[in-house]
């Protein structure tokens, strides 16, 4: 449940339970929690079983007596939106898409914060119409030192747009973070959502980043990502519990399942992976 390939598709790993015993212990903590499962396991047949338990309980107490909730970095937001489904094929509606995102980005810098994050896939695919679109408002960004966290596709080289005048459309992109504005980089989905962005079987399908991914630095913090369906999973941030970053963001597209128990699921489960690296979590979702 917690590795590929079952770790693929499962939800909701054993593993969740080191981060309600042993909040903020990163390595340890999730050593101990699998030694808890493992006692829990055992302790009906076992008297030594029942010590280590009460061993490890007491371990548990510690770690929450001794540990605090980390707060997000100054001048860090996130913008929740209601936009709802993006209809890709409407340029005006990209259009008008593209118009409410910066609205909503702007919003929050006139809050007075530095670095705004949005949510995954929010403007859908980089097309030149959309660059274009943003072009003026990211140089505003960049002239004011104000950076934003922005949810799109990126085409990968050699790979072809739907529509493409070739003729039988060839798509292979990857569901990505970028830093745009004052600071620059990319962060790629590790695990894009099986069925319904990863289809490496069809003509059209998003592509895997690498796991080796390093933490972007953004306005001098560093940032570990989340981006959806990854915020399920545990192996996809395999690095978090050896080394802590300053933040995790986290990104997400929920419009259709914002009224669903399983937006309630996938809160909870991001927030236990972050829970047991210490980090602060700074969430971005789309309705």
């Amino acid at each position: 449940m917690s590795l590929p390939p079952l770790g693929i598709i499962g939800w909701l790993s054993p593993v969740h339970v080191a981060s309600a015993l042993y909040p903020g212990w990163q390595l340890a903590g999730l050593l101990l929690g699998m030694c808890m499962l493992a006692t829990a396991a055992c302790v009906r047949y076992s008297l030594a079983a029942l010590f280590v338990g009460v061993l490890l309980m007491g371990a548990a107490a510690v770690a929450h007596l001794v540990g605090h909730g980390p707060a997000v970095p100054a001048g860090w937001a996130a913008a929740d939106t209601s936009l709802g489904r993006l209809y890709q094929r409407d340029y005006e509606a990209l259009h008008a898409r593209s118009v409410a995102t910066m609205q909503a980005a702007q919003r929050e810098f006139e809050s007075g914060v530095r670095v705004v994050v949005l949510p995954e896939e929010l403007v859908g695919l980089w097309r030149p119409a959309i660059g274009y679109w943003w072009r003026d408002y990211l140089q505003y960004l960049a002239a004011s030192n104000k950076t934003l966290i922005l949810g799109v596709d990126l085409v990968e080289t050699g790979s072809l747009p739907s529509g493409s005048i070739t003729g039988e459309p060839f798509l292979r992109y990857t569901d990505s973070a970028v830093v745009v504005g004052a600071g620059v980089g990319r962060f790629d989905s590790r695990q894009p959502v099986p069925a319904g962005l990863w289809q490496p079987w069809a003509k059209v399908s998003a592509s895997p980043g690498s796991v080796t991914q390093p933490y972007l630095v953004i306005a001098g913090r560093r940032a570990a990502f989340s981006i959806c369906y990854e915020d399920f999973l545990w192996w996809p941030h395999w690095r978090l519990p050896i080394d802590r970053p300053d933040v995790l963001v986290s990104m997400s597209n929920g419009w259709f399942s914002a009224d669903l128990a399983l937006a309630h699921i996938q809160l909870q489960s991001v927030q236990s992976i972050a829970q047991l690296a210490g980090v602060p979590l700074l969430r971005a979702v789309n309705r």
